[in-house]
């Protein structure tokens, strides 16, 4: 039954993309970039006939269509199940409200951009530089006089500094109140704003009304904070724009319905979102800070849902399984060990196997081992360990400063269509920040994100003929690629990889930002460099990438 579902929702997902063909009108705006969902449901016989409307035939069972947010201002777009709450009515309570704070944010831009702000700027630039000029010349005057001056004229001389500064600052005083007084008018506008839009915020939220399993409704908000006090999340209040995803929509109207929802997908249509990584046509789980706190209680289990959608990667599950890693070097004071992929560097809040754990019960006579850095569960190759809390210290100070430890990696990206233009080797620069809606995604952030710069070089080498079997899409290339990460941000080198404005060839098997599915993430950590704490000598440490077997048998080892 699980095949006929995952095949269900492909024949469902190729009804949405055949639909938007059919819509000239929508090309523009969804080839922007849109998620789609859909939802496989059972119990349709006695559907209403508006309900019975909603539903797709896809072989096994019946669907309901769904897309997040709105299509050319509209949430109602036939043969798509509507919005939770239609907030959008001409001259309702929402347009009424958001139209007094864009007539705010209008008056916030025109004062902010006034001439008369800018010429009270300039005029308090001025006006401070025009006392420093004055008291520093009076100054320079007082220090000339000094060796020949008198008393009384010292006395003069320093009466009369003051009243220059006394005169400047109030200069100074007059050209400051007068840009205040702007800036304050302008804090009170935004001000006004952010209180106008919290209201209309959690009026929205108090409006949308979940329908949960039981045919019961309760607000978004009272969900929401039900979540956060059962989790303990700082986050009691819901981000602006929940409820207008597909999940809870396509919930909602199942539950409203009384249909047994089977299996649930999203997917995204069109081009990746700027800043974030989206691959069209590939589904996606659904956000972490927006959906995850209120589908658990819009389906009786959502895990069930999702597990039949196909995604990027269908390996790193459980790692060594608690096994011994091969160690790679050791001393009186460091420990290094190849790590799996698919295994936890240290412990996380589950009780899932780690490293450090396995590590620890590979050496029991120790009292002491900790992990020194850390590699992504998906990620394999070079984890170096500290065994006593002093050689930790002082190696933590060192990988602190990037540029004193060198590590290098060696990835398989999957390109699609035609050849690449990228330059064989070069640098990638893109600032990153954390994606606080899909955590624990990362985004490129170029007002917000911190630096980051990946080295890339790539080998050349023909490494297709030993993971083809892993790959099904003919259009899909391999390419063998070194990676130095110059800085050590989250998932930098897989953004860097798979984001359109770095190499634009995301990491074979990547679960999150990759696109061509494979048993595991072929992200590898090969070298690390480092000065020994205590001997001061440069330390190498090198663990190979064993590719898999072909057909032939023929292992390639990359060194």
């Amino acid at each position: 039954m699980s095949t006929e579902l995952t095949e269900a929702l492909n024949i469902a997902r190729h009804h949405v993309f055949a639909d938007i063909t059919s819509r000239p009108e929508w090309h523009d705006e969804v080839g922007r970039g849109k998620m789609f969902g859909v939802l496989l449901v059972a119990d349709t016989a006695h559907a209403s006939a508006s309900c019975a409307a909603m539903l797709h035939d896809v072989g096994c069972c019946k669907a309901l269509y769904a897309y997040s947010g709105q299509i050319l201002g509209r949430s109602d777009w036939e043969g798509y199940v509507p919005a939770i709450y239609d907030y959008l009515q001409e001259d309702g309570h929402f347009k009424r409200h958001e139209a007094q704070i864009t007539a705010l944010n209008r008056r916030v831009t025109m004062a902010e951009h006034a001439p008369e702000l800018a010429l009270a700027r300039r005029s308090l630039a001025e006006a401070q530089a025009e006392a420093t000029r004055e008291v520093e010349a009076y100054r320079a005057f007082i220090k000339e006089q000094k060796a020949t001056r008198t008393v009384a004229e010292a006395q003069y001389q320093n009466a009369e500094l003051r009243r220059i500064k006394r005169q400047a600052a109030e200069k100074v005083a007059v050209a400051q109140a007068a840009v205040e007084a702007m800036e304050s008018e302008i804090n009170r506008l935004k001000t006004e704003r952010k209180q106008r839009s919290d209201i209309l915020q959690r009026w929205l939220f108090t409006q949308h009304r979940l329908t949960l399993p039981s045919g019961e409704t309760r607000s978004l908000l009272e969900v929401f904070t039900d979540y956060a006090q059962q989790t303990g999340s700082r986050q009691t209040m819901p981000p602006s724009g929940t409820g207008e995803c597909c999940a809870p929509r396509l919930l909602n109207y199942a539950n409203a319905n009384a249909l047994t929802p089977i299996a649930l997908a999203e997917f995204w249509y069109g081009a990746s979102p700027k800043g974030e990584i989206r691959h069209h046509g590939q589904y996606y789980e659904p956000c972490q800070a927006k959906c995850i706190p209120i589908l658990g209680a819009m389906a009786r289990d959502v895990t069930a849902l999702l597990r039949h959608q196909t995604t990027p990667q269908a390996a790193g599950q459980g790692g060594s399984g608690g096994k011994a890693m091969a160690v790679l070097f050791e001393d009186d004071y460091l420990i290094a060990v190849a790590k799996p992929a698919g295994l936890l560097s240290v412990p996380g809040r589950n009780s899932q196997h780690n490293a450090q754990d396995i590590l620890r019960a590979m050496r029991p006579d120790l009292s002491f081992i900790k992990m020194i850095h850390r590699l992504d569960m998906d990620t394999s190759g070079v984890l170096l360990a500290a065994k006593d809390p002093e050689t930790y210290t002082r190696m933590q100070a060192q990988f602190a400063q990037h540029e004193a430890v060198k590590k290098e990696y060696v990835a398989i990206v999957a390109h699609r269509g035609q050849c690449i233009t990228r330059s064989l080797q070069g640098k990638v620069s893109l600032p990153l920040s954390a994606d606080f809606v899909n955590r624990p995604r990362q985004r490129v952030d170029y007002e917000h994100g911190k630096h980051a710069v990946t080295r890339y070089s790539f080998t050349g080498r023909d490494v297709t003929r030993n993971i083809s079997h892993t790959v099904q899409d003919s259009n899909v290339t391999l390419h063998e690629v070194v990676l130095t990460p110059l800085t050590g941000r989250t998932h930098q080198l897989r953004v860097h990889c798979a984001h359109p404005a770095g190499l634009g060839m995301p990491i074979l098997g990547d679960p999150l930002y990759g696109n061509v599915a494979a048993e595991r993430m072929y992200l590898h950590a090969r070298s690390l460099v480092f000065s020994h704490p205590v001997t001061q000598e440069e330390v190498r440490i090198d663990c190979p990438l064993a590719l898999p077997e072909n057909e032939d048998n023929d292992k390639t080892t990359n060194n």
